[in-house]
């Protein structure tokens, strides 16, 4: 059994927790011991060391009892916020947990959902305007820059020396193209799961949501027998620049009526996804984290990477799949969610939502991910996806009747 010396019988716990072992340490150990009357450290600390958070683990797969590998989700608590921040269940748990702590579990791992609650920790925290925020970015402490004054440990200067000093804003020109749409690939390691392709709204630059811009998705033979090919967006656009020189759309029911009125006219843009994917993910990903001076680190498990066509030509026109030329204006391996799981995020008008209340396909879908990311999460662990457990099924809890959680 690998990491032999963190396996423990009682006895071995009784000596790990000293004074400290009592009932409460007991009874987590008796629930967890495998078949050799042994439990791994881990667990023993996450069960009987750390304040819960959550007030139940609705869905929740059983760990298994000799799991190849210890490993966590974190999230993030907000005591101050209602339902414990803007992407929490009624539990507590962020709201697309459930699925990323099963596919470990799926794949023979253990996978604990535990929670960093700030409070409890440095809790620094201190306000400033906006422009004394940027004067401490460019100017840091300098008195007389406008940065005002900071308790922080920190030093500011943030773009001070450059790309050579690793400064941490990167200049890019701005691709006219961003109205055609970007690409978000979402990727498990380099396993490319579909893309999104996010056109602004009309008028606008923005592909964020939020903005009235419009989001098409494209799977990649994950959720459906469906593999990329190609893309298509049709637009009504302006014959004329507009004042911030760029050719616009209009809203799609108004579109007729403007090709008519001599205005604007209909265009349409393909984009061959298969092909760009194929580049992305055989030529692109082996070369990138040395391209972002990261050689030594893997390429994250859970990412997305946005892309622009940054093509010559005016926006809106033609270019041969072979001419393209497609820029990443963004990577994202911070909080990358899965959209199938938004029903179980609580809202004023749904504080009480959970895994549970999510309807049986996009939670068979959000499964599927959650599976993928276990598999090639094994792999990068050395475990191996060959090796996965055998699936179990998610227990079902009720929801509480009040949030009711803890901290």
């Amino acid at each position: 059994m690998p990491d032999a010396d963190a396996w423990l019988d009682k006895e071995g716990v009784k000596a790990l927790f000293g004074e400290a072992f009592n009932e409460a340490v007991e009874a987590a150990f008796d629930k967890a011991k495998n078949d050799e009357g042994k439990v791994h450290k881990a667990h023993l600390y996450v069960e009987a060391c750390l304040i819960r958070v959550a007030s139940d683990n609705d869905g929740l797969l059983p760990q298994p009892k000799s799991p190849k590998k210890q490993t966590c989700v974190v999230q993030i608590y907000v005591n101050s916020h209602e339902f414990g921040g803007t992407d929490k269940s009624c539990n507590g748990h962020r709201y697309d947990t459930i699925p990323f702590c099963n596919g470990m579990i799926n794949a023979g791992m253990a996978c604990y959902p535990v929670h960093y609650v700030h409070s409890q920790h440095d809790n620094h925290v201190e306000e400033h305007t906006v422009a004394e925020f940027i004067a401490w970015c460019i100017h840091g402490r300098d008195e007389g820059k406008g940065a005002g004054e900071w308790t922080s440990k920190g030093t500011g200067k943030y773009l001070e020396g450059g790309k050579a000093a690793g400064g941490q804003l990167t200049d890019q020109r701005f691709a006219c193209r961003i109205l055609e749409g970007e690409l978000r690939f979402n990727m498990v390691n380099t396993v490319c799961l579909g893309v999104i392709h996010k056109v602004p709204a009309p008028g606008g630059m923005s592909a964020v949501g939020g903005t009235g811009s419009e989001y098409f998705y494209y799977d990649n033979g994950v959720i459906s027998d469906q593999k990329l090919g190609t893309g298509e967006f049709t637009a009504y656009v302006q014959k004329e620049k507009s004042t911030d020189g760029n050719l616009h759309r209009c809203a799609p029911d108004e579109g007729e009526k403007k090709v008519e009125e001599g205005t604007h006219e209909k265009k349409t843009i393909s984009i061959d996804l298969a092909a760009l994917c194929k580049k992305f993910v055989e030529q692109d990903c082996p070369v990138m984290m040395k391209t972002l001076d990261l050689p030594d680190e893997p390429i994250p498990l859970w990412w997305t990477a946005d892309m622009i066509n940054a093509s010559l030509g005016e926006c809106w026109t033609a270019v041969d799949v072979a001419d393209q030329k497609w820029v990443v204006g963004e990577f994202n391996c911070s909080c990358v969610g899965i959209s199938k799981c938004l029903p179980a995020y609580c809202k004023p008008d749904t504080p009480n939502v959970s895994w549970k209340d999510i309807p049986a396909e996009e939670a068979g879908h959000a499964t599927k991910y959650g599976d993928i990311l276990g598999r090639e999460a094994a792999t990068l662990l050395g475990v191996g996806a060959d090796k996965a457990a055998p699936k179990e099924e998610a227990p079902k809890e009720e929801a509480p009747k009040d949030e009711g959680k803890t901290a």
